[in-house]
């Protein structure tokens, strides 16, 4: 301190919110934080400020021991406050201390330590109690859970005589003819479908109607045949009519 000028000195007693550090090379301010150079010109703007003159207004000479034992110096960070309270760590400046306990958590968090105390409860704070919810919670939904019972289809032993390998629910029953013979009737205990040689016999009128649709089919082909071997000679007449060779130069002149 006494190597520093005399009017540097008397300015720093003007302002007491200004500590000198260690090194005597720079001053900080312990009511916003900020920390300048040791030089009278800074000191001047830096006091001449809106958010300076206003927390000096506000707490002249600011003493952080009015706010314990709710705010204590933090044991993990020494140049922090800590709120026990709320469980919050606070920068150690007057404006950040003042906009925490002026905010809602922080009244809400005093309002209730105070009815713990008339009515001889220990306070735990908010997010403690929401910790401890959190925690039950998942013991709680960490038991085992009912497995879901697995899925069988449906057995019916009413319908014995439709098995598994049952083809009649993919092809309709139009596709199975079966016999018009007196023999199903009397129950001769055979198939009720016919054999491939049965079937063959079965369908004489199915057979014709065959055969007169291949008649037509091959009238039909030798009449496109016919109009297309037409067709080609006409175009082919066409086709030598239009590449004909030209008449030589020498037959087009006339005789002198």
């Amino acid at each position: 301190m006494s190597e520093l000028p005399g009017d540097v000195r008397a300015f720093l007693r003007e302002h007491p919110s200004l500590r000198l550090q260690t090194d005597a090379r720079k001053v900080r301010c312990i009511l916003t934080g900020h920390e300048l150079p040791c030089r009278l010109p800074e000191l001047q703007v830096y006091t001449r400020g809106k958010k300076y003159q206003r927390l000096v207004r506000a707490s002249p000479a600011f003493d952080y021991a009015e706010f314990e034992p709710h705010i204590v110096p933090s044991t993990k960070n020494p140049h922090q406050l800590f709120c026990k309270l709320t469980l919050r760590h606070i920068n150690k400046c007057p404006e950040h201390v003042l906009r925490h306990t002026q905010g809602r958590r922080y009244q809400r968090a005093l309002c209730k330590y105070e009815e713990c105390q008339k009515q001889g409860v220990e306070y735990v704070p908010a997010c403690l109690v929401h910790r401890r919810r959190r925690r039950e919670d998942q013991m709680d939904g960490d038991g085992p859970r009912p497995r879901e019972a697995f899925w069988e289809p449906t057995s019916s032993d009413e319908g014995g005589a439709a098995s598994d390998d049952s083809m009649t629910d993919l092809y309709p029953p139009e596709l199975f003819t079966r016999k018009d013979l007196g023999s199903t009737e009397d129950g001769d205990g055979t198939d009720d479908f016919l054999t491939d040689k049965e079937d063959e016999k079965a369908k004489p009128p199915r057979e014709k109607a065959t055969d007169e649709g291949r008649r037509e089919t091959t009238v039909y082909r030798g009449l496109v045949q016919k109009r297309g071997k037409k067709q080609l000679g006409s175009l082919k007449k066409k086709f030598k009519s239009h590449h004909r060779k030209p008449k030589s130069f020498s037959s087009c002149k006339q005789p002198g």
